[in-house]
């Protein structure tokens, strides 16, 4: 090797630790052994006999081997992960790894010598003293818990396994060898867990439900507290099994109970249950089970885990509401019958005033068209002959050329205007004539009447000749038509009137359409008398009456007759 002056200088080898004082190197066979001399030349060393050679070589190799061994059990022990402490018979640290070290907070340095009681926390220096004296009482292993105070005040919840070392490892002095294993994570999965069921207690404990857990195999369960406050079980710890829990059902439900839960075994994983549980205090109480059958890999049922709940509350209210609907719902049959009674007498007693008013306006009808009848027949021929008789006597006085001549020409005007008036007072008494098409005349007269005395425009169409059999339904369709107009003059003040007639498939539809203002509604809906009349007479011949304003302005009315066979209506060239 070159120095700094650009001169070759000699560099010595420090011998390895596999090298002898002699020179001799473990790793190379004795036929190449060299020795290095202070002046750094390397010097043959006389080869030694053969049986000596072989005997040292093999020396060397198992050296060699128990140093690599040494070396890879210092390393496992440095950094394995647990820690290992070897402790004096007064709790001294004689030896321990890095592991430990780390745990205690402190260098191995500082740790070795010292009283391990230092590294405990106060509260558990007395733990440790009697695991100390335990392990001098016995040869076995012992096992304590406490918890590790590191210099920065954070504890280590560890775990203590002390055994005694053989005598032959560590002459002269008893020592125990502990590991000391972290329970951190442990101690937060229990503490995680403990919250978790005192969760759950409380949890079950405000719903009053108590949780179970069945072996199937053997029979035997383990039941919270709550459970047995619901099975009444008057010592908690007493043996809790299936036979237990059938014991404590009802005489009834148990039957029923074994066969359901036999059927979730075999059928199903989650289950459903309700049963009556005999309670030595509260008598009988309901318990609804819920939970779920867990299964083996070849899928047979191993445990039924669940919960019990006390739904007694719940099946009295039930019961109570299956009461009040079973009485509502004879209330409700009652009360059905009742309305189905008094709808039968609504029906009858309408059904009889219809008649009634039928029958009325019938009677009506036939005294009108009597009295027509009779004025046209009766009063109105004997004007006739008081004016024949008249005309006798004005000729007599106008041949004696008689004063009295123009009293009896003006008696003769006078029958004739009273002889007009009963005429118009009988044919509005009997506006309707006794033939099949006396409808579409007395109609198209009105029309005419209307136009003439009104001064406003009416007229009636007809595309079709009507006839109708049935002179009650004919005057009953003229009425209502009348009437539509008389509202139409009196309250719209319409200058437009149309009357029309139309049969269409055994209806006949009457409409009276005109241009006058919308009629006002009524106080409460009520129509007024002229709309009754119309209505009476159209419930009276079973038809419809529709009463509606049209846009712009102006009103409908329109009554449509469903006609039967002896009330059959003919169009064109059929009569009835």
């Amino acid at each position: 090797m070159m120095n700094g002056n650009g001169k070759c200088r000699t560099t010595r080898r420090r011998p390895s630790r596999f090298q002898s004082r002699q020179g001799w190197d473990a790793r190379r066979p004795l036929a190449s052994l060299r020795t290095v001399g202070k002046s750094g030349v390397t010097k043959k060393v006389p080869r030694p006999p053969r049986t000596l050679r072989d005997r040292l070589d093999t020396l060397h190799a198992a050296q060699f081997e128990l140093e690599v061994s040494r070396d890879r059990y210092a390393h496992l022990y440095d950094f394995a992960p647990v820690g290992y402490v070897s402790l004096s018979l007064v709790g001294q640290i004689i030896q321990l790894n890095l592991t430990a070290a780390s745990m205690l907070g402190r260098s191995r340095a500082a740790l070795l010598k010292s009283p391990f009681s230092v590294c405990v926390a106060k509260v558990d220096v007395t733990r440790f003293l009697e695991h100390l004296r335990r392990c001098r009482g016995s040869d076995a292993k012992v096992v304590t818990e406490l918890s590790l105070r590191q210099p920065s005040g954070a504890e280590v919840p560890v775990q203590l396994v002390s055994s005694p070392l053989p005598y032959s490892l560590w002459p002269g002095s008893t020592l125990y060898q502990t590991a000391l294993t972290d329970l951190t994570g442990r101690k937060q999965m229990e503490d995680s867990l403990r919250r978790s069921e005192e969760r759950l207690h409380l949890a079950l404990r405000a719903a009053r439900a108590g949780a179970l857990d069945l072996d199937l195999a053997t029979g035997t369960a383990n039941w919270s507290d709550g459970f047995s406050d619901l099975l009444g079980l008057e010592n908690r710890h007493s043996l809790a099994s299936y036979e237990t829990l059938l014991a404590s059902l009802h005489p009834d439900d148990r039957a029923a109970a074994q066969r359901i839960l036999r059927m979730v075994w075999r059928r199903r994983s989650n289950f459903r249950a309700e049963f009556r549980v005999l309670h030595p205090l509260k008598g009988a109480r309901w318990l609804s089970l819920l939970g779920r059958v867990l299964r083996d890999e070849d899928g047979r049922p191993v445990r039924l885990t669940g919960i019990g709940i006390d739904v007694t509350e719940r099946k009295q209210a039930e019961e109570l509401l299956r009461k009040a609907s079973q009485s509502l719902e004879e209330r409700v049959r009652e009360r059905t019958a009742e309305l189905r009674a008094a709808n039968v007498e609504l029906e009858r007693q309408i059904t009889q005033r219809k008649r009634l008013e039928r029958q009325l306006l019938e009677v009506s009808e036939h005294m009108q068209r009597r009295i027509g009848q009779d004025l046209h027949d009766g009063l109105g021929q004997q004007l006739t002959g008081l004016r024949y008789l008249n005309n006798v006597l004005h000729e007599k006085l106008a041949q004696k050329s008689l004063p009295e001549a123009d009293d009896s020409e003006r008696l003769a005007q006078l029958l004739e205007q009273a002889k007009s008036q009963v005429r118009q007072l009988a044919r509005g008494l009997h506006p309707v004539a006794i033939i099949p098409d006396g409808l579409m005349t007395a109609l198209g007269q009105l029309a005419d009447s209307v136009a003439q005395l009104h001064r406003v425009g009416c007229r009636f169409d007809c595309p079709k000749q009507v006839f109708i059999a049935d002179n009650v339904v004919a005057t009953h369709l003229f009425r209502i038509a009348q009437e539509a107009v008389n509202n139409a003059l009196r309250h719209g003040r319409a200058r437009q009137i149309t009357l029309a007639l139309t049969a269409n498939n055994g209806t006949l539809d009457l409409q009276v359409q005109n241009d006058g203002r919308i009629l006002p509604v009524r106080r409460q809906g009520e129509p007024g008398l002229g709309l009754q009349i119309m209505k009476s007479r159209s419930e009276a011949m079973g038809a419809v009456l529709e009463v509606r304003p049209l846009l712009p302005g102006g009103m409908l009315v329109r009554c449509s007759v469903p006609l039967t066979k002896t009330e059959r209506l003919v169009s064109g060239n059929e009569k009835a």
